[in-house]
């Protein structure tokens, strides 16, 4: 059955190595960036208002893979940036465990992709 942790594992496994495998957002111009951004604060948003109960577990990490792809270097505000953080932080404390590497990759890659505070680099 699909409901069991085993199984709920494979089918997160399968899922991210197919989305990782066969997925590319491709960007041209500042209004590809304009669109990114819209589609991910409006993911964003409709993650928030489901909850994470609420939604099943395929559909949520779904969604969160999808949100993953959409982060970009330098393309979020600090507002956008602390809203991702977030959700990534609470997903890492979710009963579903398949969105927990989900949400640790999602920070580890925020990490990475953000730009390094230059007043600290100085000190």
């Amino acid at each position: 059955h699909h409901s069991t942790l085993r199984s709920q594992s494979s089918i997160s496994d399968l899922f991210m190595v197919l989305a990782l495998r066969f997925s590319r957002v491709v960007l041209h111009g500042p209004t590809s960036l304009e669109v990114v951004g819209a589609t991910r604060d409006k993911l964003l948003g409709m993650l928030r208002a489901e909850g994470g109960d609420a939604m099943h577990w395929r559909y949520a990490l779904m969604a969160n893979t999808a949100l993953l792809f959409l982060l970009r270097p330098g393309c979020e505000t600090p507002a956008e940036a602390a809203a991702m953080a977030e959700h990534a932080l609470a997903n890492t404390c979710m009963e579903l465990a398949p969105l927990r590497p989900l949400a640790i990759a999602m920070l580890l890659l925020m990490l990475k992709l953000s730009p390094p505070d230059k007043e600290r680099a100085r000190g």
